[in-house]
């Protein structure tokens, strides 16, 4: 199962088997949220790269349960939980439907981005008052599963032992600092920042986030038809440099 996170509030917001549907249903409910986080429930790695803080927001907020636990029992309580939910029903083309309908409702109208929701059977989203929530409370067998799970889930490989770096060979340049989490300079990834970057610049390096988002959909857009960079494709990139730029 893919499941998307907000990783500000620590919720779920996004589940669906298919990929690339569950990109585009993050498109349409969630432009007002910065960090998201996409994942696989399969994987063994799953959330093992997120901080032990967070991960305590996200048992606590999935699971509905207060307690503190270890970092894998935690990860493996949120694990089970998540793979307990029911994956929405989502028609496709319907969806693509639904996005070009906002798209179009919003373009030239900087400002608030309303919370839409996916509407099954209807051409048009619906408009909600606020980002859904999902939640659900552990059972027993949940919680015997989650034990089961926490043997079952593997950390992630330890990190390779710094190497010193032979005499003679030319470091960083002085004055020059290193950028932590520094924005890829190749590929999709890579093209995307450098768009964003260009149309943001050009826009004032505006810092205001409503501002951001209004201008974040016209990337999208350049994108899509100057460089074949699907929308469901930049969208969870271009978070990420909102969060990298903005921060």
């Amino acid at each position: 199962m893919r499941v998307a996170l907000d990783m500000t509030h620590f919720r779920v917001v996004g589940l669906h088997q298919i990929q690339e549907i569950l990109h585009a249903l993050v498109y349409l409910e969630c432009g007002n949220v910065k960090d998201i986080l996409f994942a696989d429930t399969e994987s063994p790695y799953f959330l093992a790269g997120v901080k032990p803080l967070e991960m305590q927001h996200l048992f606590r907020n999935i699971t509905g349960e207060t307690k503190t636990l270890t970092f894998d029992e935690a990860r493996a309580a949120v694990t089970v939980a998540i793979q307990s939910m029911k994956a929405m029903l989502v028609d496709d083309q319907e969806l693509d439907r639904q996005i070009a309908a906002v798209e179009k409702q919003l373009e030239g109208k900087p400002g608030t981005i309303p919370f839409f929701r996916y509407h099954l059977g209807g051409r048009v989203p619906k408009v909600a008052d606020s980002q859904f929530i999902r939640t659900i409370v552990r059972d027993d067998k949940q919680r015997y599963a989650a034990q089961a799970a926490a043997q079952r889930l593997q950390p992630l490989p330890a990190a390779l032992p710094y190497a010193p770096r032979p005499a003679g060979t030319v470091g960083q340049k002085t004055g020059v600092p290193r950028v932590t989490g520094a924005e890829p300079t190749g590929g999709v990834a890579g093209q995307v920042w450098e768009t964003a970057d260009a149309m943001w610049k050009a826009a004032g390096s505006p810092k205001d986030v409503k501002v951001v988002l209004a201008l974040r959909m016209e990337m999208m857009k350049v994108l899509e038809t100057e460089h074949d960079v699907k929308r469901t494709t930049s969208s969870n990139t271009l978070g990420q440099w909102m969060k990298a730029r903005l921060s």
